[in-house]
């Protein structure tokens, strides 16, 4: 008699720890989705604001003369930089100011980027 008493403690121990788990996860939820949602929204590094910008088309660069070195061309994934030349294309893929980068080692700016 006392293998099943331990047996039943055993299951009613299990099932208060499922149950403790699934309200901690419900209230996580719950803050991120009602008490965070507006700051998260407005996160510089938030990527749907990223994929929000990409898809708007970009100001022509100019030459002097008027000739258009760098434009934005629409693809299937938003628009994209076009240069008129490979060597500008390569001058451009160096340091860019104000670009988003994701992943380990980013870092939050103090600030938010002005766009």
């Amino acid at each position: 008699m006392k293998d099943v008493t331990s047996v039943a403690a055993n299951i009613r121990g299990l099932t208060l720890a499922i149950a403790i788990a699934f309200l901690a996860t419900s209230v996580g939820v719950g803050y991120w989705s009602l008490v965070a949602s507006a700051e998260l929204s407005t996160d510089p590094f938030n990527p749907r604001l990223v994929a929000a910008v990409r898809d708007r088309p970009r100001g022509s660069i100019l030459d002097t003369t008027g000739g258009v070195l760098a434009d934005s061309v629409k693809t299937a994934n938003g628009y994209v930089r076009h240069y008129a030349a490979p060597s500008l294309e390569e001058v451009s893929s160096g340091h860019t100011v104000g670009c988003h980068l994701f992943g380990p080692g980013s870092k939050v700016p103090a600030t938010p980027v002005a766009a």
